[in-house]
């Protein structure tokens, strides 16, 4: 999973290459045996939750190489309910931070982010990039706070190490 800061001038300030947990897999695993979709729609959510300091009362882009992903962010809705929870999640956070965005597409070929999604980060390191680290228990506790019951999310035992839906 990766991500990129770029400043309003066009500056990379910092990114996020990390691999997506476990437990994160399997709830998008869940629903698709290949979450290629949810794990386009998670770096988007990540990225405003992670970075809505700088971000908060901005009008910020935010470039996706993934059509459907992008697709979904615009309608604000998904039919997966996996992504739907992402979509929801980011509405909210973008209305709690009166962040107005913009969806645009860029080619993999020149997605800045396309090597911290890949876990490379020689060139990240090698513009002495600030790489932030994710806190996945504290993102997964804000997605259950955010989520609630009515946002789809059901009790999870808490034995269990993965997020779970409701089921209607």
């Amino acid at each position: 999973m990766g991500s990129v800061l770029v400043s309003p001038c066009g500056i990379p300030v910092e990114f996020i290459s990390e691999q997506v947990p476990q437990g994160w897999m399997n709830f998008f695993l869940e629903g698709s045996l290949h979450p290629i979709f949810e794990l386009e729609l998670l770096p988007v959510w990540i990225s405003l939750v992670e970075w809505e300091g700088h971000l908060e009362n901005s009008q910020c882009v935010f470039y996706l190489d993934n059509e459907a992903a992008r697709g979904s962010l615009i309608n604000g809705s998904s039919s997966q309910p996996q992504g739907a929870c992402l979509v929801k999640a980011f509405v909210l956070t973008e209305m709690r931070c009166q962040v107005k965005v913009w969806f645009a597409r860029v080619p993999t070929s020149s997605n800045i982010a396309d090597g911290p999604s890949r876990l490379d980060v020689t060139e990240m390191e090698a513009r002495h990039i600030k790489r932030h680290r994710i806190n996945w228990s504290a993102l997964l506790e804000r997605m259950r706070r955010e989520g609630s019951e009515t946002w789809g999310f059901k009790k999870r035992d808490p034995e269990s190490s993965h997020l779970q839906l409701k089921k209607e």
